[in-house]
């Protein structure tokens, strides 16, 4: 039987590489060899033992090589339990169109996987992949998408990877897609490789050619290699690692130029790519090279990412939620983000919150946020008294809706892991500001609506023991427009709960009569959402 040498040869390396994807890990480990044998059993019916995975892995030396036998077996399992194929190509060093296709069908399947909702019940986005056509078809190189956490940039992507690269009837039939996870450049040592270190080892590209030229070379004429790379969000990178990353892009970038076959896509947070950008424009023609509009500054996101109304109704109508066109604007404007609209898909009592009008589905999905990604998540109490901290600094949000991310700096080192989940989960977002000579960043909620949710948690604990009615008064005199009648309803929640109802003296408030119907509507209903909840029969 012929046998390959146990040296570091590109097959052994493969599979390393493969098994550490399938398996969405950094690094495979000792543990992991015992079970990954077992299955190798269940679902190819060969052996390949416990001791033979610890060679192959590197946890065990021996002088002994590894047989075809034990190679097959393996490219078998990958292919049977991840779907990665066709199966010779686990032991071919010489096809880096074959390696880009192994590792962006294992990313697509690790999302679809992790995706919040079905990902049959996720939609194209007609706006992106306008975007996307202009950018594949122009002569700029790199685009970036900047948007929060859970507006979907990573599943934006995984359509646009299915529809223009997808094995079946693809749009680009002559292109090639590398779609990897930031992720991947992240070591267990806590180091990081640069773009040019991962896309060589990967792809198995030696040393002896420059990987610019390469790359572009290995395009047939009008042909075009797209590189995606996606989930800067989902690592706690330290300084000098996302520095030597960002700066191994620019690189690549710079070295591809104007009018390349190789194209990149990024997608980043908003004060990511804006300090990626900072790095970006002291290189030369760079101008010439970004596709879009530079920088996101303030407030401004991505148009890409947030739901057209006809895009939400239609995730609704897959989702068998029919009543999409009665919801007011309040709870369509909150439903645009699309891990928003997961939380209406997969709430508990979908069915019955249904029947209610918008601002009681509005409340209750606010209250979701809270309780699955702050106190149903780790480190919810320093959460808790970060965010309080926020309010606290914009003075219960009469002095603006932003915090200064110095007047916070204090409180990061005890607080950092707390921090960035925040961060990583949607609930907070960090934003430079340009007020003056030099820019500043702050820190605010990404959603209103979870502002003025722990706005009013701080008012109860302001006016504890106080009545209710003193309470209202205080929002009537202090606030104005949807934050006041936002504050109102979370009190009139809190009321019906505690049976406290001096808040229902209406008569003193300045509220427009718009204002009075829609209170009156949802005090109504939140009674008889009250009774549900308590085990009464609704009526």
């Amino acid at each position: 039987m012929k046998q390959i040498s146990m040296g570091p040869s590109p097959e052994i390396s493969r599979i390393r590489s493969l098994m550490r994807d399938a398996l969405a890990a950094r690094e495979v480990t000792p543990a992991d060899c015992r079970p990954i044998s077992r299955d190798i059993s269940v679902l190819t019916h060969k052996t390949v033992s416990e001791t033979t995975l610890k060679r192959i892995f590197g946890f065990a030396g021996s002088s002994q090589s590894f047989s075809r036998y034990t190679l097959a077996a393996l490219a078998e399992y990958l292919e049977a339990r991840y779907g990665i194929t066709p199966r010779e190509n686990v032991c071919r060093e010489d096809s880096v169109f074959a390696n880009m296709r192994v590792i962006t069908l294992t990313r697509l399947k690790a999302i679809e996987a992790r995706c919040g909702i079905p990902f049959p019940m996720t939609i194209e986005r007609k706006g992106a992949e306008k975007e996307f056509e202009a950018f594949f078809n122009g002569p700029r190189t790199l685009m970036a998408i900047a948007a929060l956490p859970g507006q979907g940039k990573t599943i934006m992507l995984a359509h646009l990877a299915r529809r223009y690269f997808g094995t079946d009837g693809h749009i680009c039939p002559e292109a090639a897609l590398l779609f990897i996870g930031a992720a991947s450049f992240y070591k267990a040592d806590n180091t990081c490789l640069t773009l040019e270190d991962y896309l060589r080892k990967m792809l198995f590209i030696g040393p002896e050619v420059l990987l610019t030229e390469y790359l572009q070379d290995l395009m047939p004429s009008g042909a075009k290699m797209v590189i995606m790379i996606d989930g800067f969000d989902e690592v706690n990178w330290t300084g000098p690692a996302k520095a030597l990353l960002y700066d191994s892009i620019i690189d690549l970038v710079g070295g591809l130029g104007e009018g390349s076959a190789v194209k990149v896509i990024l997608s980043m947070r908003p004060l990511a790519w804006a300090r990626f950008f900072q790095r970006l424009r002291g290189a030369p023609q760079m101008d010439r090279i970004i596709h879009g509009s530079g920088p996101v500054e303030g407030r401004a996101l991505s148009g890409l990412l947030l739901l057209e109304e006809w895009e939400a109704g239609e995730i609704c109508r897959r989702a068998g939620i029919g009543t999409y066109d009665r919801f007011g604007t309040e709870l369509r404007e909150f439903l645009a983000r699309p891990v928003n609209l997961q939380l209406l898909i997969g709430h508990p009592r979908r069915e019955v919150l249904l029947g209610f009008g918008s601002g009681i589905i509005l409340c209750e999905l606010v209250y979701a946020i809270v309780r699955q990604r702050i106190y149903g998540s780790n480190y919810y109490t320093e959460k808790i008294v970060f965010l309080k901290r926020i309010v606290s600094l914009t003075s219960q949000g009469t002095k603006g809706y932003t915090a200064p991310k110095e007047a916070l700096m204090a409180d990061m080192h005890g607080f950092r892991n707390a921090y960035m989940e925040l961060l990583s989960d949607g609930i907070l977002m960090e934003e430079m500001l340009s007020t003056g000579v030099h820019p500043l960043e702050s820190i605010c909620f990404t959603d209103t609506y979870l502002f003025d949710y722990f706005i009013f948690a701080s008012l109860l604990e302001t006016f504890h023991g106080l009545p209710a009615s003193d309470v209202a008064g205080h929002i009537n005199a202090t606030y104005d427009g949807n934050r006041r009648l936002n504050l109102l309803r979370a009190l009139a929640g809190h009321g019906i709960r505690s049976r406290e109802y001096g808040f229902m003296e209406f008569s003193a408030l300045s509220l427009d009569p718009r204002e009075k119907d829609e209170l009156v509507l949802f005090i109504a209903e939140n009674v008889c959402y009250d009774r549900y909840h308590r085990g009464d029969t609704l009526v």
